[in-house]
């Protein structure tokens, strides 16, 4: 997962840096809104904290681009290839009610393995999992957004075999954090 404090930076570069100056973590917690403007309608390559309503109010139509595409082709822009900003553990999205999700870990505890559940402050107290960690608010996207990748590194401290990650709205800062989310997934969402 991509760095968001400098704890991470360090964890990511120790040894091979002679040092971070530390800022404080990121404003916004996920990378930059990544547009290509150079066609004729501007394309949004990679969502972020600037979202598609933002951009829209000041400058009229703009599309999306199109998900999957040719994996031999260069990306336009960071991200849009691969699986990026995965923990260890395999993650799966859950796009569900929460009973939904706590099925799907009660059948994987029932084979043995140790699960972790990304969730928000809202239904932290609705999953039975080996770990369960909040990463924000529903009712403030930005604070899910902010610390995303944070929590994703929290769950490589732990000892889950795998992860089931609560899905959000694909709509205004939303659609940064499912962006995030199904790279960090490599695609793998379970809809009950």
């Amino acid at each position: 997962p991509s760095p968001t404090t400098a704890a991470h930076v360090l964890a990511d570069l120790n040894g091979r840096i002679a040092g971070v100056i530390d800022g404080g973590p990121t404003g916004i917690g996920v990378e930059s809104t990544v547009l290509d403007c150079s066609g004729d309608v501007p394309v949004i390559l990679r969502p972020g904290g600037v979202t598609k309503e933002m951009l829209s109010e000041v400058i009229g139509h703009v599309a999306e681009a199109a998900g999957g595409g040719d994996e031999q082709a260069a990306p336009k822009a960071p991200g849009m290839k691969y699986t990026h900003y995965a923990p260890k553990a395999p993650l799966w999205i859950v796009a569900g009610p929460p009973a939904f999700l706590q099925q799907l870990v009660d059948e994987s505890r029932a084979e043995g393995k140790t699960v972790g559940v990304l969730t928000t402050e809202e239904n932290k107290d609705r999953y039975a999992a080996d770990v369960v960690l909040p990463c924000g608010t529903r009712r403030e996207l930005t604070t899910v957004a902010h610390r995303l990748y944070d929590t994703l590194r929290r769950f490589d401290e732990t000892n889950v075999d795998l992860i089931y990650s609560e899905a959000f709205p694909e709509e205004g800062l939303g659609a940064a954090i499912m962006n995030r989310l199904r790279k960090a997934a490599g695609g793998r969402m379970i809809s009950g």
